[in-house]
């Protein structure tokens, strides 16, 4: 609420990915079609930060955060096909 505000208990050097993280999901919420790209980049910079993971464990959260993006991506596509095939008649 004020600019001294911190995210606390988030690390300051973990910015960069809740930043990331927020601006996937105003693009969700907006329908923008950049949204799957960011999603992507924001599952991917969590990756990085986490070296506990093993890589069945990274393989798996992956899979799960991209569905949204690709299901996501899949609808605006069918829909820009409709409206294309609707105008050819």
């Amino acid at each position: 609420m004020n600019l001294s505000d911190t995210w606390a208990p988030i690390p300051d050097y973990f910015q960069n990915i809740y930043q990331q993280g927020f601006l996937a999901k105003a693009y969700e919420y907006m329908g923008d079609e950049r949204f799957p790209a960011t999603m992507q980049m924001f599952a991917r910079s969590l990756v990085g930060a986490n070296g506990g993971l093993t890589q069945s464990q990274t393989n798996i959260f992956l899979a799960e955060m991209m569905i949204t993006p690709l299901t996501s991506q899949n609808m605006t596509l069918t829909g820009q096909n409709a409206t294309q095939s609707r105008s050819l008649v």
